[in-house]
């Protein structure tokens, strides 16, 4: 419930500060009301700042996915496993895990964990990941961690480390 209250904050300041511009260009500085006045320059000063300062990510695409060794394993018979570590209300953490099949045991290869649904304000840091071989006949383990990073209005505010550990059927 948390995540979904700190998506829609991070929109509604969004979408007032795109009144605050349209209002400053089409009325001017009436638009700043007294008894709002500081609060509105601020949201003003801190929009302009995310847009007129570019961001360095780190490579996203990338960063979320961990590869084990694919070079020495069959790539071709090769599975995809897929688990929902945590469900929120609006938004999900998915790990997939691809394996590769070594003589009725399967070893995994790469894996990677990612937010689905609405993201809004949040920014997930995949750290590292522990996967164990399974056999058809038992189950896998998984010990993920990563950082959840909840953004306001573009600015870090905070960083929780989340860890899930569990069992891939």
């Amino acid at each position: 419930m948390l995540h979904i209250i700190w998506s829609i904050i991070n929109t509604i300041l969004f979408i007032y500060f795109l009144y605050l511009i349209m209002g400053l260009i089409l009325i001017g500085k009436r638009i700043f009301k007294n008894r709002f006045k500081k609060f509105s320059i601020l949201i003003i000063v801190l929009g302009c700042i995310q847009i007129l300062i570019p961001h360095v990510d780190d490579n996203d695409k990338d960063q979320n996915y961990i590869s084990i060794n694919e070079n020495a394993f069959n790539q071709k018979k090769s599975v995809v496993k897929n688990v929902t570590l945590e469900n929120n209300f609006v938004s999900d953490f998915v790990l997939s895990v691809k394996y590769s099949s070594q003589n009725n045991t399967f070893v995994p290869i790469n894996g990677s964990a990612r937010m689905a649904g609405v993201i809004s304000g949040h920014k997930w840091k995949l750290i590292g990941m522990s996967i164990s071989n399974y056999t058809p006949n038992e189950k896998s383990t998984y010990d993920v961690y990563g950082i959840l990073e909840w953004h306001l209005f573009g600015f870090k505010i905070y960083s929780q480390l989340k860890r899930f550990k569990g069992v891939i059927e």
